[in-house]
């Protein structure tokens, strides 16, 4: 079974996420899942762009990838 993803706003070219907080780095191979590590009791990644390390919450690149921004809905 296929994952669906989507980019990751920012990181385009380099990584996508499924709706259940999977992230992935594409490579020329294909894509490899990123391990997430644990801050607080929140899952996080770090996402390389330009050689600069961008640590990323994971509940949070879900909701701006698919959630409704700006709504004041919890998702």
């Amino acid at each position: 079974m296929k994952i669906k993803v989507r980019p990751v706003p920012g990181f385009e070219k380099e990584y996508a996420i499924s709706k259940d907080g999977r992230v992935f780095r594409r490579n020329k191979n294909g894509a490899k899942e990123l391990t997430p590590a644990d801050h607080e009791g929140y899952k996080t990644v770090v996402l390389y762009k330009d050689g600069e390390p961008n640590f990323k919450y994971i509940h949070v690149l879900v909701a701006d990838v698919f959630g409704v921004k700006g709504s004041g809905k919890l998702i």
